[in-house]
């Protein structure tokens, strides 16, 4: 990991029950802006700027890349989002699934919380 990664990653702040909103912006744009690996989420241009899984590359060289990548992005979710979804983490690792799908999980408790929160104020 280099020096400007690494001052990134750091900048990802650990997940809280009232920060969501700045905890998916900084994993965002950690795991959709740095250069020197595959992508683990990324914006579909089409009508609605959805936010999707990327493909798994079939060539052995990218899919090398591809798998560091899947670990470096767990590491990022593990680490900053540990202590609100620990269970949701370790039933994770024992799937095989793309960090995509934990990071969908996570995103999806949130999201029904904050909806719920705004229905009862």
């Amino acid at each position: 990991m280099s020096n400007t990664e690494s001052s990134h990653y750091r900048k990802v702040p650990i997940l809280t029950k009232v920060n969501f909103p700045k905890w998916e912006i900084q994993v965002i744009s950690y795991l959709t802006g740095t250069a020197d690996h595959v992508r683990i989420i990324e914006h579909c241009w089409g009508s609605n700027n959805t936010l999707v899984d990327p493909t798994c590359p079939t060539d052995t060289a990218a899919q090398a890349k591809w798998d560091a990548s899947e670990w470096e992005a767990l590491g990022v979710i593990m680490s900053t989002a540990s202590d609100l979804h620990l269970e949701i983490i370790l039933r994770h690792q024992t799937t095989g699934d793309p960090v995509y799908s934990l990071w969908k999980k996570i995103c999806g408790l949130h999201c029904s919380a904050d909806a719920s929160l705004h229905h009862e104020a």
